[in-house]
């Protein structure tokens, strides 16, 4: 689950940032 929610975290993070 987590090697699946890393890149949608990252993803996240780099559009919040």
């Amino acid at each position: 689950m987590m090697l699946c929610v890393a890149p949608v975290s990252t993803r996240i993070l780099m559009v919040a940032l």
